[in-house]
């Protein structure tokens, strides 16, 4: 029974400096994983692993490095073998939503993102991805629900407000809108997607000066964006200021904006 005791304290020994170690490999991946170094972050999840086939973290962090890298089938199974160790873990059903929305299979990622919401039902992000599949799908009330539950969870989640207005404009509700990307720039003031989603808002509702003082906002915050740029020459041609316009909308096409040379021919021919 002496013999017995010693080898069972060796063990527990053993077992403690492997999990130990384990995590320390764990924590090493992960500031590897953050650097972007992949495969470098890989190499030590396999070994923190082998080291404690339990480690969930591991396995869970070894998968969404394989997303990064776009090894989507690879990360749903390593998903999946870390939900053998620990199935309420809400961030590995998040991700999960994520690699099936990779391979476009919309109703299973919704699937996930609602049952990563029931175990953490303070994650906005869980809400914000299946408002945005819903939209996808048509489900366009659906999606302003979601947007709206996210913002019950997180009041100042600028994305919310911003995806919220988007709908709001296609419903035609441009005041609603308007109010959506005012509190999207009141939690992110250097939002240009969102001054320029404003600024088409205004156009819609016919107030020209407004709508013009958005696009330039966008452009005053980034010089290099190519949307703001067709959308503010669009404005001006459509101004009586072609020549103006021009300008702006061969910038849009240098800057890769391929539509742009429609507008282009459109406003030549007029000009």
């Amino acid at each position: 029974m002496k013999y017995l005791s010693v080898l069972l304290t060796l063990l527990v020994v053993f077992s403690c400096s492997a999990n130990k170690k384990s995590n320390q490999l764990l924590a090493e991946g992960d500031s590897l994983a953050q650097s972007e170094m992949y495969n470098e972050a890989i190499k030590r999840y396999i070994i923190a692993i082998d080291l404690n086939e339990n480690n969930y973290l591991a396995i869970h962090n070894k998968a969404y490095c394989l997303f990064k890298q776009n090894k989507i089938v690879e990360a749903i199974n390593e998903y999946f073998k870390s939900l053998q160790i620990k199935n309420d873990f809400y961030l590995t059903y998040y991700n999960l939503g994520l690699c099936f929305e990779a391979i476009n299979d919309k109703d299973k990622a919704i699937k996930h993102y609602q049952k990563s919401q029931l175990l953490n039902p303070k994650y906005a992000n869980a809400f914000l991805m299946e408002g945005v599949l819903r939209g996808e799908k048509g489900d366009y009330i659906g999606e302003l629900n979601c947007y709206e539950n996210a913002l019950k969870v997180k009041s100042d989640y600028a994305q919310a407000w911003f995806n919220k207005g988007c709908v709001e404009d296609d419903l035609g509700l441009y005041k609603d809108a308007l109010n959506s990307y005012n509190k999207a720039l009141q939690f992110d003031s250097e939002y240009p997607e969102c001054l320029l989603n404003q600024g088409i808002t205004h156009g819609n509702l016919n107030e020209k000066e407004k709508e013009l003082h958005n696009y330039n906002q966008a452009l005053n915050i980034d010089s290099t964006f190519a949307e703001g740029w067709l959308s503010r020459g669009i404005w001006y041609c459509e101004n009586k200021n072609t020549s103006r316009g021009l300008m702006d909308i061969k910038k849009a096409y240098n800057l890769g904006l391929k539509e742009s040379e429609y507008y282009i021919n459109l406003y030549s021919n007029e000009h």
